[in-house]
């Protein structure tokens, strides 16, 4: 922050300077306190300040009002980074500066998109880079951060590619505020856990009731009514007492139940409450 004090004073003086100073703080944060945050990495960092401040220094020149002008800079801003793939929230400030600053921001014209703006970013990035290096955990940006991998990993997730994930969140019409590795290290980590967090075949036993800990309306409790063995495998003959498919009955090898089956389930005072998954 002393740098990007010298600088934007030393190129804005007195008046504008503290525009500057006051939206490049709000970048330090993320950079520093949330390295492996979407909004932190150098793309959105250097590149959303740099078309924020286009935006705003365009903004200035053409439209005389100046609350329109602060609508159409913000405004555009956001679009040009959603566009672009450049989000970064600092980057509002940034796009104001020109629109709200004095005659010497005015006299800059589109070279204050360079300096201070460009090279405050740059500052800010490098640095990040430099105190970060040190923890392998928090190396920045987020692609040189060493992670503990898992021992066991599911096939499909090491194959989760980025389009598959681009695609899963286009057509949920959502957005993450991390980035895509970071999600797919997300998703793998549970798919690993996924494969081991389950009852075991020799805890279930008649009488038991099992829940598969879905989402919403996957969510099931079977009670196991038998344990039998057909052609020369055990089988399971269970009950759903809750949940999806309430009321209907079956059977599959035990192997495949103890697989579905994540939690032993209780029911207390007409709820169903999960129990320690036993440990052998």
């Amino acid at each position: 922050m002393v740098a990007v004090y010298v600088i934007s004073h030393a190129v804005l003086g007195d008046t504008d300077a503290p525009l500057m100073v006051a939206s490049m703080g709000s970048s330090a944060i993320l950079v520093f306190a949330v390295p492996h945050g979407a909004f932190s990495q150098p793309w959105s960092v250097i590149v959303g300040h740099a078309v924020c401040a286009a935006v705003g220094v365009a903004s200035a020149m053409l439209i005389p009002s100046l609350e329109l002008a602060c609508a159409v800079a913000v405004g555009v801003s956001i679009a040009l980074s959603l566009l672009l793939r450049c989000l970064h929230p600092s980057g509002g400030g940034t796009t104001l500066v020109p629109v709200l600053g004095g005659e010497v921001v005015r006299q800059l014209g589109f070279s204050f998109v360079l300096v201070p703006v460009v090279l405050n970013a740059v500052i800010l990035v490098l640095l990040g880079v430099l105190l970060n290096a040190a923890f392998a955990w928090r190396r920045y940006p987020v692609a040189l951060a060493v992670r503990e991998t898992e021992k066991s990993r599911m096939p499909a997730a090491a194959m989760l590619s980025h389009d598959d994930l681009a695609h899963a969140l286009h057509k949920l019409e959502t957005s993450v505020e991390i980035p895509e590795i970071e999600l797919a290290r997300i998703f793998e980590a549970a798919m690993a856990h996924a494969q081991t967090d389950h009852v075991q075949a020799a805890d279930i036993h008649v009488g038991g009731c099992y829940g598969n800990a879905a989402f919403g309306e996957n969510w099931s409790v079977r009670r196991v009514q038998g344990l039998e063995r057909v052609t020369g495998q055990v089988h399971v003959r269970y009950e759903v007492v809750a949940g999806s498919g309430q009321g209907m009955r079956g059977s599959q090898p035990l192997a495949d139940f103890s697989a579905w089956a994540r939690r032993v389930m209780v029911q207390e005072d007409g709820e169903w409450k999960n129990m320690p998954v036993p440990t052998s």
